[in-house]
This record gives C-alpha cells, sequence and structure tokens, in this order.
C-alpha cells in the first residue's frame, strides 16, 4: 500500500522545481500534481519529473494539470469548440506526463452546465444561462469516449471525480449519487472514480442528504471502481481544503473503502488536498493520521460497516 499522496496545490503557484525540493526535504515523497504553478511545457515537466524519479518520488497528474500557457477553465461537457480543444490539448500533455513517470491514472471533473469564468480570487462565476441536465451529461460522455482509447493506450487508468453543487445555483455534474449512476452508466467498465470527501460532504450539506447513506450506496454499487480518494475537511457549505485531523469521520471511512477489493487488481491511492493550510507541522500531522487509518484498514474485508 502506498503512503498518502500529497497534492501539489499546498504549494500554490510555487515553481514545480521548488515544490520537489521542499517535499524532498521533507520526507514527502509521493505528489499529486494539481493546479495552480507557474507554466512549463509538458516536455520540460516530463524530463523535470522523470528526473526526479531516482530520488523515490511517485506522481500522479489531477484535473487541470499541466498548467497551460493560456489559462481556461477546463470543462469536458462544454459546447464551445475552443474550450473543448483547449481540454483535448491538456489531455494530450497529461499522457505525456503520464508516461515519463509511470504514471497509472488522472482524474478529472466531469464538468458544468455553462462555461464559467475564473475570477481573481480562484472562484467560478457562471453565467446566468446553462444548457439542460441531460445534454450535459452527454456532451461529458461523449468527450470521455473520444479521449479513452488514447488513455488506454498509455496504460493511464482514466478517473471521473464528483463535484459539488454550489449555493448561486446547480451548475455542477456528477454530485449526487444518482448523477454519478447516469454518469458512470454511460461509460465503459474500465473507467474508474475519483471519489473526493470533501465535495461528498458539501453535496450533502447543501441538498439535505445523510452523508452515511450517500457514502453506503456510493459503496454498494462503486466501491471497486474507486482509484483515487481525496481527503480535505470543510464546513459543508464551501469546499475549503482544511486538514484532515484526528477525530475526523473521514479518517474512519477510509478504512472502509480500503477494506473493499479494487477492480482488475489495481492499485487504490489515497491523497490530501489540504490546500487551505500553510502549516506545514499541521500538514504532515494530517499525513500522518491518514496513513495510520489505512494500515489500520489492512485486512479489513469489506469495511466497517455502520
Amino acid at each position: 500500500m502506498s503512503p498518502c499522496y500529497l497534492s501539489s496545490s499546498c504549494f500554490s503557484m510555487m515553481p514545480m522545481e521548488d515544490v520537489l525540493s521542499q517535499c524532498r526535504q521533507r520526507g514527502i515523497m509521493h505528489l499529486e500534481w494539481s493546479a495552480p504553478h507557474p507554466w512549463m511545457g509538458a516536455p520540460a515537466i516530463a524530463g523535470l519529473l522523470r528526473d526526479s524519479l531516482p530520488h523515490g518520488f511517485a506522481f500522479v497528474p489531477h484535473n487541470y494539470f499541466p498548467p497551460p500557457k493560456r489559462d481556461f477553465v477546463l470543462n469536458i461537457a462544454s459546447e464551445n469548440e475552443a474550450v473543448k480543444d483547449d481540454c483535448r490539448r491538456l489531455m494530450t500533455d497529461v499522457l505525456e506526463i503520464s508516461a515519463a513517470v509511470n504514471a497509472p491514472l488522472y482524474g478529472v471533473h466531469a464538468g458544468y452546465l455553462a462555461d464559467p469564468v475564473a475570477g481573481a480570487d480562484g472562484m467560478f462565476r457562471f453565467p446566468e444561462e446553462t444548457i439542460p441536465y441531460g445534454r450535459a451529461m452527454k456532451n461529458s460522455i461523449a468527450f470521455v469516449e473520444e479521449i479513452l482509447p488514447s488513455f488506454r493506450a498509455a496504460g493511464v487508468r482514466l478517473l471521473i471525480e464528483n463535484l459539488f453543487p454550489v449555493p448561486q445555483g446547480e451548475f455542477s455534474l456528477n454530485c449526487s449519487f444518482e448523477e454519478i449512476k447516469d454518469l458512470m452508466a454511460g461509460l465503459g467498465n474500465d473507467v474508474g472514480l475519483l471519489l473526493d470527501l470533501g465535495h461528498l460532504n458539501v453535496t450533502c450539506e447543501l441538498r439535505g442528504i445523510r452523508r452515511n447513506r450517500m457514502i453506503d450506496a456510493y459503496l454498494s454499487e462503486f466501491g471497486s471502481r474507486i482509484f483515487e480518494v481525496h481527503l480535505s475537511e470543510n464546513n459543508g457549505r464551501a469546499d475549503e481544503h482544511k486538514p484532515v485531523l484526528p477525530g475526523s469521520w473521514q479518517l474512519e471511512i477510509i478504512k472502509e473503502i480500503q477494506g473493499i477489493p479494487v477492480a482488475e487488481s489495481g492499485e487504490r491511492i489515497f491523497c490530501l488536498e489540504a490546500r487551505r493550510s500553510r502549516d506545514f507541522e499541521e500538514i504532515q500531522l494530517s499525513l500522518d493520521c491518514i496513513n495510520d487509518s489505512l494500515s489500520q484498514a489492512t485486512g479489513i474485508p469489506g469495511g466497517l460497516g455502520r
């Protein structure tokens, strides 16, 4: 079992060379590369990360990575051809970097009912006009089907991550269990899932869903297709990306998840997305708590039960 990965988003806008240096000094050798970082071309990133492998690093890419030269909002459900072209170029770069570092998987969000604009604070602003849910879901499935052959050929498993609603309205796909079922019903069995527990918590709070009920349904239906789990805490109203600390409900849930065998004898990884913390003692404590819970889960068939 691999140690918990740390999201590089904890080093916001830090050059990737410096992220590697800081992590190596702290003994954090498993990194999920995510936004935001200064731009660097995909060939240069591939070389930098490949040269780091002999030091003991392991890497996986995630969503809006590598950083594009020209910013855009990643939305695989978009009907804007320029946005779709940007998404395709990002996928090409993802596969180039994945090949260089033998990354086994890549997780991406399912998209939105409209193309948002990123504000100066990093938050998305959505237009009033949206496309119907069913059409957006078909667009997302069609995009995945288009890029999936390239991922299969490269030996990189494509994962779809659950999103969350926002108080301003319903704009995100793949939030509730029912929406996740809709999406996965249209995709091949080799497409996996990235379960973000922080996103799930916001979805349940804002939609009035019992959290344990959604988790039970999700694990019962899709537990073996979960190849990655994101961990971060929040207040249930916003995706705050706080560290997971002693007493967190997520520490018990990951024991249950880890007790479910992964399909096709694959490996499941766990990743801490504590980007709102700049206290590395707190981040290290969070990693230690997660790793301790995962070690306790070894040999628990079928999970804990509730």
